[in-house]
């Protein structure tokens, strides 16, 4: 059978090399005896930066993050770098707060020289580290779930390899819909901000399109950061509904199941997560309550993901990596070929060839629209998350894909969120 390639020129047996892999998918240990460490120290390096959370309640889905970035810097400068110039990448703690974000991507543009910045975790950052990149023509560019909104803030030398909130909640409802049908009082626990606000907007409309009969209830708002979800447990109650899609994410999830547990409310409702679960899971180990849940394409356990996931595990000794540890290996090796395919360091010419790039690496397929600089993706998934045997925490099981042009945000509907293209600046 012909492998596909995509124009990027990456195809699956060309990740499986890159990254040192063995046909079998097994990972060889790049660094160790024997294995040549190419690329040329004196030669000015190429400077990518990267903004992100490490601490507090939301710190195991950075670190997990920053991981996926730390092994493709290292599998880029094995195999000779950049234009035969080595790769730095300079990482910045946000603490999920967006002024914070902003400060630490000025301090990487002037400080460090980087030509272009990835992150932050929440929306909120990314719209504020957004704007400093534009304000110093510097690339941003995200390959991690954020609000439509940040449709508003996109800018010429912006682009997303990942796909907005609105897909995984859209595949849910459409899922539920089709295979769960019986499921028809919907309320949500979200946190009541922009990110929270937006997603059950999503979700009420996808569920009116797809839900037959849905009787859609009034939200339960919490604040981002909640200590205590003994309050909004008790209004979940009393509206007495069949399912609730929750929006809350990191330590503000681990809370509400952990203080959920003695009222049974998972076990007496269906509860649906719109994604970035599996540190989470980790978390609240036995804790954990099974739950619907919409999944990256890179979620660990996804069948397509499983040679980066040996890789990962046998080259870093850590656990099976996060959500978006591979949308974020492949975020660098997406830079990586359009600076190769521009010829240049400079961010105007690595946009240009950003435009309309297709790339297939650890996460799968992915396509970057000429115009809108939004992404395309083949599938979006939803899954069950329950015990597995062998792991220390649950994961996904009954897993159904759904064709992410069934669910994607469109070039229409980018604009109609505020994104301005043809971009001018």
């Amino acid at each position: 059978m012909k492998r596909r390639k995509s124009s990027s020129g990456l195809t699956r047996r060309d990740f499986l090399k890159a990254s040192g892999a063995v046909a079998g998918g097994l990972a060889l240990n790049l660094m160790g005896p024997g294995t040549p460490f190419i690329f040329a120290q004196a030669k000015e390096p190429i400077k990518l930066g990267y903004v992100d959370v490490e601490t507090g309640i939301f710190a195991a889905l950075g670190k997990a993050n920053l991981a996926g970035v730390r092994l493709a810097e290292k599998h880029i400068n094995a195999k000779g770098g950049i234009m035969g110039r080595p790769l730095k990448i300079y990482y910045e703690e946000t603490e999920a707060k967006a002024q914070l974000a902003a400060d630490k991507t000025q301090k990487l543009i002037l400080n460090e020289g980087v030509i272009a910045v990835h992150g932050g975790t929440n929306t909120a950052e990314v719209i504020s580290s957004m704007g400093v990149c534009k304000r110093y023509g510097v690339i941003h560019h995200k390959y991690e779930q954020d609000a439509r909104v940040v449709c508003k803030s996109m800018y010429k030398l912006s682009y997303r390899a990942a796909n907005t909130n609105a897909e995984p909640i859209r595949a849910l409802a459409i899922h539920f819909g089709k295979n769960l049908p019986n499921i028809k009082r919907w309320t949500t626990l979200a946190p009541d901000n922009a990110w929270g606000q937006d997603c059950w907007e999503v979700f009420v409309d996808a569920a009116k399109k797809y839900i037959k009969d849905v009787q859609i209830l009034p939200p339960v708002w919490n604040p981002f950061g909640a200590a205590d979800f003994t309050s909004y447990i008790s209004k979940i109650k009393d509206l007495n509904p069949q399912g609730v899609i929750g929006f809350n994410w990191g330590g503000d999830l681990v809370t509400f199941v952990k203080q959920q547990k003695p009222f049974g409310l998972m076990k007496k409702i269906t509860f649906a997560h719109y994604g970035s679960v599996r540190d989470v899971c980790l978390a609240t180990g036995k804790d954990m309550e099974p739950m619907w849940v919409g999944l990256t394409e890179g979620y660990p356990t996804l069948p397509h993901v499983q040679s980066f996931r040996k890789i990962y595990e046998k080259e870093t000794g850590g656990p099976v990596p996060g959500d978006w540890t591979a949308n974020c290996y492949d975020s660098v090796w997406i830079l990586k070929k359009a600076i190769e395919k521009a010829g240049s360091s400079d961010p105007k010419a690595i946009m240009k060839a950003v435009e309309g790039m297709e790339f297939e690496g650890a996460a799968g397929w992915v396509r970057i629209r000429p115009e809108s600089h939004m992404p395309d993706h083949k599938l979006i998934y939803v899954g069950y998350l329950q015990p597995t045997s062998g792991l220390p925490y649950f994961t996904p099981h009954k897993t159904a894909a759904i064709p992410n042009d069934q669910v994607c945000v469109t070039d229409a509907e980018a604009k109609a969120f505020g994104a301005n293209f043809p971009y001018t600046e």
